[in-house]
């Protein structure tokens, strides 16, 4: 057998290559995750690999030969496809288009790339096409789209820099707002430029455990400065990202608010801290007065009527005089105790503060001495305001003291009256105050001043700057107390060398003042009508019988409320007036009142107490329409008082 010819043996071996290429490529194609397909010029299926197939859901058998409107394949998808490919075919230019197809129930976005296909003349003979689903590149995109927006519109500031030199990549929106600079001007800044508590050696010293792995994260707090020099304090957390190009990501926090609820708070814990001092300072004085003031009481009285049965010239009236002064003062320290734990009973009523300053501007003028010079600058419409003209005064008088003693080589005492109004601001600073117009009364001097630490103690029970023995240290405690039972606030401003300046303020009210009375000093008052008398305490109780019989009354007495009642049926004759403890047991004076007030309507009330606890009076505001004496009392302000109820009509 003679040899193949040459020429067609190498035309076998070129289609057997051949053949193995188009092979190769064909099982490439169909491993492809796009879909290949071909179109002779007629729009028919030359070839289309698996993934198509699997779009279609239609055999290769049905595929090859066959044209897109005879696959099922919906009708906007055969348009889309044909349209395209007639064109290629026309314009022999490559087109690209993205369309939308359902795959598994789900909507995928493809990329179609359509190429012509060239014969050997140079004639467009068919159309290759090749379709790429992107829906996950979309996806991702829309992901790094939402992140770049949720990083450029977090409220914190966020910071992204060159971990070598440190120039800013980006900065947030937040960040640019805060700090003022526009993003063009952040790119040629680094962290060191807003940050001036660092410098690149201590910041350097800073990011080393996160350049060695040391740790992934840091956080610390600094200040950083704007564009116009203010500086703000941040809390920072910083992260190392060891990318192809390492970056430091640090968000930030601007705890300017947090620093300032962080201060308020500590104010509120610091008030808190008082009133509760105060509060167990009350209680103790609430217990403590009850009983000292029945032993006053006794004291007081029968000092007094043994002063009223003695001669002017008699040797023990001096001593009896001496008694009298020491319960005197002994019941203003009570009283004292009573008034800055808000335990005192108060019955306030509309007064004009201008007036009642004015009426006291005689003995202020006594009290401070005539080498201080007493000035008052009253705002002549200054609003009026509810509260006990009587600790109005004390006020008053103890902010006069207070500032005389603070001028021991004279000076001057000025004091203001102004409407004022304070603003929600003020009043997020100041527990307990509510946002409105106020009464202030300013008391000022030209006096020593005070330090800080002197300031911060000085409404605290028993501090005083003063010598052992020259005072109590409840002046401006009593103040205090007074000014927080009438709604009000009370500040202090003052400087070593240069005086200080207190303003009250209380809260200004719409009603008309009424007139101050006149001060008068108190007439022994005398009487013949029948009283009881209801005292638990028996030697409180025997002395206020004995005073009232020195007036000239009938008295019935009685230990106890149930007591009370069966003398006050069995009594045949009136009874023009009930004077009754307030605090009793079994009984209370409210009770034995309204149970009384039943047999006998035409019956009068006097309460009397030491300390009330509530009964007769809530917050220490004295309930409306009810008489009420203090004790310890004296002769004249008993008489006078019991005179003052049975008259009143």
């Amino acid at each position: 057998m003679s040899d193949a010819n040459p020429d067609q043996a190498a035309l076998i071996a070129k289609l057997q290559s051949e053949r193995k290429d188009n092979a190769r490529l064909r099982a490439i194609a169909d491993r492809s995750p796009n879909c290949i397909a071909r179109f002779d010029r007629e729009l028919r299926y030359l070839y289309a690999n698996r993934t198509l197939i699997e779009l279609t859901g239609a055999p290769a058998s049905q595929i090859i030969g066959r044209k897109n409107r005879e696959l099922p394949v919906p009708r906007s998808l055969q348009r889309l496809w044909d349209s395209n490919i007639e064109k290629v075919l026309r314009t022999g230019e490559p087109c690209f288009i993205d369309f939308v197809v359902e795959r598994r129930g789900k909507e995928a976005h493809l990329a179609m790339e359509l190429y012509p296909e060239h014969s050997d003349d140079g004639q467009v003979e068919g159309v290759a096409c090749v379709s790429r689903d992107v829906t996950k590149y979309e996806q991702a995109e829309e992901e790094l789209l939402r992140f770049s927006r949720v990083l450029e519109e977090s409220l914190n500031e966020i910071y992204i820099f060159d971990a070598e030199t440190l120039r800013f990549d980006h900065v947030n929106h937040g960040a640019r707002e805060n700090l003022g600079y526009s993003m063009d001007e952040l790119r040629s800044l680094t962290p060191l430029d807003i940050k001036p508590d660092f410098t690149r050696e201590s910041f350097a010293e800073l990011v080393h455990p996160l350049r060695t792995g040391e740790r992934k994260k840091i956080h610390f707090t600094t200040k950083h400065q704007r564009k116009d020099g203010t500086l703000y304090p941040v809390e920072v957390h910083l992260q190392l990202f060891d990318s192809r190009q390492p970056v430091f990501v640090a968000i930030i926090l601007d705890i300017t608010e947090r620093i300032r609820l962080a201060r308020k708070h500590a104010r509120l814990e610091e008030q808190y801290q008082q009133s509760q001092k105060l509060e167990a300072i009350g209680r103790l004085a609430g217990g403590v007065a009850h009983d000292f003031n029945n032993i006053l009481c006794t004291i007081t009285g029968n000092a007094d009527l043994a002063l009223d049965d003695l001669s002017a010239d008699a040797p023990l009236r001096e001593s009896l005089q001496e008694i009298k002064e020491a319960a005197a003062r002994a019941t203003d320290l009570t009283q004292q105790l009573l008034a800055f734990s808000r335990k005192q009973v108060i019955a306030p009523r509309v007064i004009d503060i201008n007036r009642l300053i004015e009426s006291m501007h005689p003995m202020l003028a006594r009290l401070i001495g005539e080498d201080i010079v007493l000035r008052t600058i009253p705002q002549p419409d200054a609003g009026p305001i509810c509260a006990d003209p009587n600790q109005i005064e004390q006020v008053v008088l103890n902010l006069a003291i207070n500032a005389r003693d603070a001028m021991p080589n004279g000076g001057e005492l000025l004091i203001e009256t102004a409407d004022v109004f304070l603003d929600e601001d003020y009043c997020s600073r100041h527990a307990g105050v509510t946002a409105g117009f106020y009464v202030m009364i300013a008391v000022s001097d030209t006096g020593c001043g005070m330090s800080a630490e002197v300031k911060k103690k000085i409404f605290e029970p028993f501090y005083t700057t003063k010598e052992l023995g020259q005072g109590t240290g409840l002046g401006l405690a009593t103040v205090f107390g007074i000014v927080e039972q009438s709604g009000g606030r009370i500040e202090v401003y003052s400087e070593e060398g240069r005086g200080s300046s207190f303003k009250v303020y209380f809260p200004r009210v719409a009603d008309e003042a009424e007139a101050v009375e006149p001060r008068t000093p108190p007439t022994p008052a005398r009487g013949h009508e029948t009283l009881l008398v209801v005292e638990d305490e028996e030697i409180v109780r025997r002395t206020a019988v004995k005073l009232l019989e020195h007036c000239g009354y009938e008295v019935l007495e009685a230990k106890s409320g149930q007591q009370a009642l069966a003398i006050a049926r069995e009594h045949q004759g009136s009874i023009a007036l009930l004077l009754t403890d307030v605090v009793m047991p079994r009984m209370n004076g409210r009770e034995l009142a309204r149970e009384l007030v039943k047999l006998r309507p035409e019956i009068k009330v006097l309460y009397t107490s030491g300390y009330t606890q509530n009964v007769i009076a809530h917050h220490g505001v004295l309930d409306t329409g009810l008489e009420f004496l203090p004790k310890p009392y004296s002769l004249d302000a008993l008489a006078s008082r019991v005179r003052q109820v049975l008259d009143d009509r």
